[in-house]
This record gives structure tokens, sequence and C-alpha cells, in this order.
């Protein structure tokens, strides 16, 4: 029974505030005098509508900056009605190729964005109401150059050979095409670049001194500039290293030895000494292609003591050699103590044959 309801006596009306329940409400209005009764009923389906509500997943903000073409576009839209009612504009032009799931209320679409802004304009509508979420993502299709220097492993090398191999890899190149090189302001041309792996290489004539190179890519999209430093340091002081005799303290018994030595960085022969027991040997060889030292020597009974110098602008290097000349025959002198005192052999007598008889 429902009594907060009002009669209207002269125009006969009846009305009630009501509240109604979920699903099927039934009325009854009844109306009885004393010469009989009506009865109408009236049937309301309240059914409780809600307006959509889309939540956007990716991308996670709006203005990405992504640099493929192929983008996933998914979101949550709830209340959709089973998915009617659902659009996708890109750029003002309507997408059809989306999916609903409307168990999950997962949307997803997968979009072919164009160079520069993407603006998609999702919409949801049903009989409650209306939700849009409109999406910006930045499609950047143009990359500049980026450069990545491998040898030398760092600024300021000092090396001492004036060839150098410069080595980088250079990302987003334009297959090579803008791709400069210059050292200490000189344009270099000979450079080899391989556009399948990006990697740059040159074969460089360093000058004394530091060496300023200057490698470039520029595209359409922007520029990258790399400057290296290198040292050529060409004064490099000698280097002596003694082959023969390969140790010291070598002890022989013949008077004429082969000494043999490495000379590196000699300014061609120049500034090379040898001494034996403090006494300079001057015939000796020097072979410049080969950076070898010859010379025969001709030993004394005994230590013999050989100091190899080797001077030039740039610094020197000594390497002192022993060689022991042990002399066996007799009349010969040889040592008989680690003071190396000679001692004479005297001549073996002859055997002298006895007579018989007499």
């Amino acid at each position: 029974p429902i009594t907060n309801f009002s009669f209207n006596n002269a125009t006969g009306a009846i009305q009630s505030a009501v509240v109604l329940t979920q699903g099927l409400n039934t009325f009854v209005v009844t109306s009885v005098n004393n010469c009989g009764t009506d009865v109408e009923t009236s049937t309301i389906i309240y059914q409780k509508c809600i307006a959509p509500m889309i939540t956007v997943v990716a991308p996670t903000s709006n203005g990405t900056t992504v640099n493929t073409a192929n983008f996933s576009l998914s979101a949550l839209i709830q209340n959709s009605n089973n998915g009617q009612g659902i659009t996708l504009k890109q750029n003002n032009v309507t997408v059809t190729n989306f999916s609903f799931n409307n168990a999950t209320n997962s949307f997803q679409s997968t979009v072919t964005l164009v160079p520069g802004l993407n603006t998609f304009v999702l919409t949801s509508v049903n009989s409650c109401g209306t939700d849009v979420e409109t999406i910006t993502v930045n499609y950047q299709n143009c990359i500049a150059p980026v450069i990545t220097v491998v040898a030398p492993t760092s600024n300021g090398t000092t090396v001492s050979s004036a060839s150098f191999s410069l080595s980088a890899l250079i990302l987003n190149s334009n297959n090579g095409q803008g791709i400069t090189l210059n050292i200490n302001g000189r344009s270099i041309s000979n450079f080899t670049f391989s556009n399948a792996t990006g990697v740059f290489q040159s074969t460089l004539n360093l000058t004394p001194g530091l060496n300023t190179i200057v490698l470039t890519s520029v595209n359409s999209c922007g520029t990258d500039t790399e400057t290296i430093t290198i040292n050529y340091d060409n004064c490099v002081p000698p280097v002596i290293s003694i082959t023969n005799p390969a140790v010291n303290g070598t002890t022989v018994t013949s008077p004429t030895y082969g000494f043999s030595a490495l000379i590196e960085h000699t300014n061609n022969g120049q500034g090379i000494t040898l001494t034996q027991n403090n006494t300079a040997i001057t015939g000796f060889n020097f072979n410049n292609n080969l950076s070898t030292m010859q010379a025969s020597i001709t030993l004394i009974p005994g230590l013999n003591t050989f100091v190899l110098s080797a001077t030039n602008s740039c610094g020197n290097d000594s390497k002192t050699a022993t060689i022991f000349y042990k002399t066996t025959k007799p009349g010969e002198v040889k040592p008989i103590d680690e003071k190396n005192k000679p001692e004479v052999i005297p001549p073996t007598p002859p055997k002298i044959q006895e007579g018989k008889g007499g």
C-alpha cells in the first residue's frame, strides 16, 4: 500500500511520487464506491543507467614520442553496452580495425602512425551518456646521426708511429652521406664506411706533436660531431738488444767471435759505439733496413767485456755483454782462478827413447 498520494476531486487526478526498485515495478490503482469497483494495473521497468568510462592504457601519457610507425593503442572501456557506440578517429579519419572484449572491457587497435603529431579521439556512447578521450602520439621518423669513437679509446693518446688507424661506429648516417673527416683543419677523403654495420675507418698520417681530428656526420634530422686528439711523439730514443752472445759470461774457445745486436731508432746507424775492454771497436757493420749491427771480434784470453751504446737526439741506450775466451793449447794463456790470472802452460817436452847397451 502507498498512502502518500494526492487526489484532486475537481479534476479526478491522483498523483504520487514513488521510489522505484531495480527491475520490474507493478502498480495497482483501485477505486471503490457504492456502485462498484475499478482496478488499473501499470508496470514500470527500472534499469539503472551508467554512462561509459574510458581509461587509456597505452600510451601511458599524451605527447609520447616514438620512432616506429606501428603503434598499439589500448584502453579499458566500462559500461560500453557490449562495445556498441565505440568509435576511434586518427587525425579526424575513422579507424575501424579495433577489437573490444566485453568480458575484460579491453579495447585494442594497431594503428599506423604518420610522421609528426598523431591525434586519436576515442569515444564511447550509450543511452546514459558519452565519454571521450583524446590521445596524442608523436612519430619521429627522422633520427640524427650518432658517432661512437672506437680507436683511439681516449683523447690525448700518445703514439710513436706516424700512421694511425682511426675507427668509429656511426648510426643513422644515411648510407654514409654527410660524413666528413678533418685532421688539423685539412679535409681527409681516404676513409671507408659500411652502411650495414655502421663501421667507419681511416688510416691517418700524423704530424709530429698534437693532431686534432674532427669527425662529423650530418643528415636531414641533425648533426653529430666528435673531436679526437692524438699526440704523435716522433722522437724515440734508441733501443738495444744484444743477440750474440745471448747470455752474459758465455765461454768460448776460439779467438774469433761474431758479435751481433738489434738497434732500433738509430738515425741510420749514427751514434753507435762499441768498446772491448774499454778499447773502441770501429770495424762493425749496421744494416739500417733491418736495424742489425754485426762485428767480427778478436777476443783476448780471459774475460772480454763489450759495451754497446747508441745515441740520438731523443736519448740513448747502452748494453753490456761479457765473453770468456778460454785457451787450452800448450803455450797459450788460460785462466787458473776466479781473478782470471793467466798461467803459462809449458810445452810438453819431447819423449826421449832410451838406447840399448853402452
